[in-house]
Formats: structure tokens, C-alpha cells, sequence
């Protein structure tokens, strides 16, 4: 990761989407729905901690909005 996100903990965020998912990195859900990877930088440093899904950038993340994030895309899939 990125030396901003690094910085502002983005490891424990890591840890937390491997716990909601219960994959680690570089693995995929058995639904196949989300596949974790760790990247050295999105150049976004203002915004760190960053995550991505598809092409959205979600910026400035907090451990207790990750599973409000992922949930959108659940409930996308089953709609």
C-alpha cells in the first residue's frame, strides 16, 4: 500500500474486509462476487485510507463504513 494509507491504517482496514469476506488477499469469495487485492497506490493520497471496487474510489474509509460499502453491491447483485 501507499505510504498516505499506510499512515493513516489502512492495514486494519484490510483486516476488516478480510474478516467481513472471510477471504485473505489474493483470494475471491465463493460467490465470486468480490476478490481482494492489495495495491501500492491508487494516487489518491488526499483522500487515504482508499479502497476500490469496480472503477469507484471510496475515500477518507473508516473500519465502520466498510460493511455499508460492500452491503451496496450485495444488494445490487440480487436486484
Amino acid at each position: 500500500m501507499g505510504t498516505a494509507c499506510y499512515l493513516r491504517d489502512a492495514a486494519s482496514l484490510i483486516e476488516e474486509v478480510e474478516k467481513i469476506l472471510h477471504i485473505k488477499e489474493g483470494q475471491t469469495t465463493k460467490d465470486e462476487m468480490f476478490h481482494l487485492d492489495v495495491v501500492r497506490c491508487l494516487g489518491c493520497c488526499g483522500l487515504a485510507p482508499v479502497m476500490m471496487i469496480d472503477e469507484k474510489v471510496y475515500g477518507k474509509v473508516k473500519k465502520n463504513e466498510i460493511v455499508d460499502i460492500l452491503s451496496k453491491y450485495v444488494k445490487e447483485e440480487e436486484e
